[in-house]
């Protein structure tokens, strides 16, 4: 199916029981994709995807075993195989990352939004030309201009990630969480009522605060301090001559000092700015996934790729940042997803075994 067109199925039974006349038998030779088969798939591979571990690769064996539960229950076409499955699962995750792309683009600033019936819901020449420019970037965007995906739900249980740390990157979308449990809250304050506090506001009685025994003076018990005179001011002058031997710096002198203390403060100042956003720029740049792609291509498929003789195309398409994240999202699912990445995208048509 066209990169630019599908949704992943050709067909919609609107249902997931059996048809009238029950499950057909192979036939044909290609293999048809209801939206109902899509949904079978992901059911079947979601549990064994979630029993790999961190890797979140399917195996050879369970994609086979998702294809035969697939094959269970077949409406048309040829039998599905486990390399068709890894295709289609390689497919729908990608178009997946677009819808999921044009869901993030609400209050950025694009002028366009996401609409659950109407997709991006482009209606004005103001959005059809931002729409334009996305689409000439993520041609998988294109079917989702006035319409939804009805698959987004069921799609998403596939997504890989993996949340390590604070901080959260999904390989799908290359957004960034936080990862942070919540803070427990606060430990409740108990009043203790047979102990009475006066209000605010309210005279308190001298009784109040004595221990048993103890009787409050009043003022009038309180004999009046005895007035006293103030000591006469001394008009004396003091001799310049009593100073010190010592002299005291000078107003020039001061001064340096006074600017060398602030040029030091604002060094520091400066060393701690600069140190804060190195930090904070690590964390709130968004992931290089082309530098890392590309690593992984020249390690894993380089020798395949320049057999075919697309080398070269392969280099530049994984320069591009969606094609990068696609590539590396598949990679988490084998090597025969990450191949058919780059076989539907460069045209590469072999029917060799994966390496791995």
């Amino acid at each position: 199916m066209s990169a630019t067109t599908g949704l992943g199925y050709t067909k919609v039974a609107g249902s997931l029981d059996p048809p009238p006349g029950g499950w057909v038998a192979p036939s044909g030779s290609n293999a048809e994709w209801w939206r109902e088969d899509v949904i079978v798939m992901v059911d079947a591979a979601e549990s064994k995807l979630a029993a790999a571990g961190e890797g979140h690769k399917l195996r050879s064996k369970d994609s086979d075993d998702v294809a035969e539960k697939c094959n269970k229950k077949l409406r048309g076409g040829a039998r599905k195989t486990g390399k068709s499955v890894m295709r289609k699962i390689s497919e729908v995750l990608k178009i997946y990352t677009a819808v999921e792309f044009l869901m993030g683009l609400d209050g950025k600033g694009s002028g366009l939004g996401w609409h659950p019936t109407f997709g991006a819901n482009i209606c004005t020449p103001e959005q059809e030309l931002v729409w334009k420019g996305i689409v000439a970037k993520h041609p998988y965007c294109k079917p989702f201009r006035n319409k939804s995906w009805d698959l987004s739900d069921v799609v998403g249980r596939l997504k890989p990630s993996k949340a390590k740390g604070d901080y959260v990157i999904r390989a799908a979308s290359g957004r960034m969480g936080a990862n942070r449990p919540p803070s427990p809250p606060p430990p409740a304050t108990t009043v203790d009522d047979s102990v009475s506090t006066p209000r605010q506001g309210t005279p308190v009685d001298d009784d109040f605060l004595l221990e048993p025994g103890e009787r409050a003076v009043s003022q009038e018990d309180t004999p009046a301090p005895a007035p006293t005179t103030p000591a006469p001011v001394s008009r004396k002058r003091f001799s310049t001559s009593t100073a010190s031997s010592t002299p005291g710096p000078s107003k020039r002198s001061r001064t340096a000092d006074g600017l060398a203390a602030i040029s030091a403060t604002f060094s520091e100042f400066t060393a701690a700015y600069k140190e804060s956003a190195a930090m904070f720029a690590s964390v709130l740049q968004p992931p290089d996934h082309s530098k890392a792609a590309l690593h992984l291509v020249t390690e894993k498929d380089r020798a395949w790729l320049k057999k075919h003789g697309k080398w070269r195309q392969a280099t530049k398409l994984l320069k591009n940042g969606d094609d990068a994240r696609h590539y590396l999202n598949m990679a988490e699912l084998g090597s025969s997803p990450r191949k058919d990445t780059l076989r539907g995208e460069l045209n590469i048509s072999d029917t060799e075994d994966d390496d791995e």
